[in-house]
């Protein structure tokens, strides 16, 4: 896995997936250890192979992003459930061309789980309107869980 992965610290002092993913962590698993993954652009096919290589019962992939950022209510859900569809079909070209602030872990995890045979189900699907009330400029956000098939 050399060259893949570089130790350093400078990328995460402004990245807030840790914040959000941390309490929930924290809140359903007794114990665990995390090695945190930043990165920007990254080739979906040459690193998911490269994390099936750590894929076991005990260990889970987290890619967090938001959705669709600042529009209305309305437009937000209509552009969020393109990109959740795309994610749910496991579909890469079509979450290529889908908006999401972390799209490349996005893809990546895309890639490992159809590596794995994983299929992935739509847990649910909101925006920062669900919860203020305001309407006028929200975020949009998801939860989506991989799975292995049932035998």
């Amino acid at each position: 896995m050399r060259h893949f992965f570089v130790l350093d610290s400078a990328p995460h002092a402004k990245e807030h997936a840790l914040e959000v993913q941390l309490p929930f962590l924290q809140r359903v698993l007794d114990s665990f250890e995390l090695v945190p993954l930043v990165f920007g652009d990254a080739d979906e096919v040459r690193l998911a192979p490269r994390l099936s290589e750590l894929a076991n019962d005990h260990t889970f992939f987290i890619a967090s992003s938001d959705l669709s950022h600042f529009y209305t209510y309305e437009r937000a859900r209509a552009l969020d459930d393109g990109t959740v569809q795309a994610i749910v079909r496991l579909d890469i070209d079509a979450m290529r061309q889908r908006e999401a602030c972390g799209k490349g872990p996005i893809l990546v995890l895309l890639a490992l789980a159809k590596s794995l045979g994983w299929q992935a189900r739509l847990l649910d699907l909101r925006n920062s309107g669900d919860t203020t009330g305001d309407h006028s400029r929200v975020v949009g956000y998801a939860a989506i869980a991989f799975l292995a098939p049932e035998s």
